[in-house]
C-alpha cells in the first residue's frame, strides 16, 4: 500500500533525502519514535489476525465459518478502502480500531488455511516469514541505498502476479502455481525493505503525527501477510 505524504511534511521528506536524518537529531529522533509506533500497531495486528484465526478454527464449524466467510470478505474490503481515503482526515484512536478489526476480519477469512494444511507446517512458514520479514526489515531501516526503484519494480510485478493468479484460475496449471508463488515470495520480500525505508523517511520528516502510522503500519502488515500466504504455497504440508 503506497502511503501519501501530507503536503505538510513534503519539504521535510525532500530535506531528508538531501542530507540524511544524521545531520539533524530533531528528525532522527522523529524517525526512531515513528517507527516504533508502526512496528507495535503492526505487530498488535498480527496477534489479532492470529487470535481471530485460532479462535475462529477452534469454536466455530465449518458451516457457520463458511457462512460468514463473504460478509466478513466484503466488510475486510470497506474496511481497508475507508482506511486508505479517509485515515488522514480521522483521529488515531478511531483509525488504530479499524485497523484491529481489519486484522480481526482478516483473521476470520484466513482460518480456511487450517483446514487445507497442517498446524506445524503453518508454524514453520510463520516462523520463516517472521525471519525474512525481521532481516528485510532491518535492511530497509539502515541501508543508505535508495530502494524506490527495488519498490517501483516490485509494484509492477505485483499487478503481473495478480493478472497470472486471474489467468490461473482457468488454466489449473501447477507449474504458474509454483512460479507465481516463488515470485510473490520475492516480491513481497523486496517491499517490505522498500516499505521499511520509506517509513523510515516518513518519521524523518515529522510524520508521525495522526494516523499516517496506522496507514505504514497496515501497508508492513499485508506485506507480512502475503509473504506468509505465498510461503504456505511453497512449504505447506496439505493435510
Amino acid at each position: 500500500m503506497k502511503i501519501k505524504i501530507p503536503e505538510e511534511y513534503r519539504q521535510n521528506v525532500e530535506y531528508y533525502d538531501q542530507y540524511g536524518i544524521e545531520q539533524d537529531e530533531r528528525m532522527a529522533v522523529a524517525a526512531t519514535s515513528f517507527v516504533n509506533k508502526v512496528y507495535c500497531i503492526m505487530c498488535v495486528a498480527l496477534f489479532v489476525t492470529a487470535g481471530t484465526a485460532w479462535w475462529t478454527v477452534e469454536s466455530l464449524d465449518t458451516a457457520t465459518i463458511a457462512g460468514w466467510m463473504v460478509p466478513a470478505m466484503i466488510a475486510e474490503l470497506v474496511v481497508v478502502l475507508l482506511l486508505n481515503f479517509l485515515a488522514h482526515k480521522l483521529p488515531l484512536a478511531v483509525s488504530a480500531i479499524a485497523m484491529f478489526a481489519y486484522a480481526a476480519l482478516n483473521g476470520f477469512t484466513l482460518s480456511v488455511i487450517f483446514f487445507v494444511y497442517t498446524k506445524a507446517s503453518l508454524a514453520g512458514a510463520f516462523a520463516v516469514t517472521g525471519g525474512i520479514f525481521g532481516a528485510m526489515s532491518l535492511y530497509g531501516t539502515v541501508t543508505k541505498r535508495d530502494l524506490t526503484s527495488l519498490g517501483s519494480i516490485c509494484i509492477m510485478a505485483l499487478f503481473g502476479l495478480i493478472l497470472a493468479g486471474l489467468v490461473n484460475l482457468f488454466l489449473q496449471s501447477d507449474a504458474m502455481y509454483f512460479v507465481t508463488s516463488i515470485i510473490g515470495v520475492l516480491v513481497f520480500t523486496g517491499l517490505i525493505a522498500y516499505d521499511s525505508q520509506q517509513i523510515r523517511r516518513f518519521g524523518a520528516a515529522d510524520g508521525g503525527h495522526g494516523s499516517l502510522a496506522v496507514l505504514a503500519a497496515l501497508g508492513l502488515y499485508l506485506d507480512f501477510i502475503n509473504l506468509f500466504l505465498y510461503l504456505v504455497r511453497l512449504i505447506g504440508k496439505r493435510k
